[in-house]
């Protein structure tokens, strides 16, 4: 998994490429944590480059998104495939999360 993280206007991303599972966790803290350090209110991940998600990567988001809330930012997903954003709707996190345009 190789992951980007880009700043700008409010905004950072993390662009995700590859499989996002449990062998993807350090490099992804390490993105999140960048993330989170930044001034911008709001975190996107952007799903555009994943082909494959599993539950331990929903574990990661979850802990994104609490780290976020406790700073005042929010979390979007975006470029979700319909596979993604379809497991992203079995486990209730449409519900966590928002989705960008």
């Amino acid at each position: 998994m190789d992951f980007k993280v880009t700043n700008g206007y409010g905004l950072v991303e993390i662009q995700l490429q590859g499989r996002f599972d449990f062998a993807a966790r350090r490099a992804f803290v390490a993105a999140r944590d960048k993330a989170l350090a930044g001034p911008a209110s709001r975190i996107q991940i952007n799903f555009a480059g994943v082909d494959y998600i599993d539950s331990a990567a929903l574990g990661m988001l979850l802990i994104l998104r609490e780290r976020a809330l406790s700073s005042g930012k929010s979390v979007h997903l975006a470029d979700c495939s319909p596979t993604i954003r379809q497991l992203v709707e079995i486990a209730q996190f449409h519900r966590l999360f928002a989705f960008a345009a």
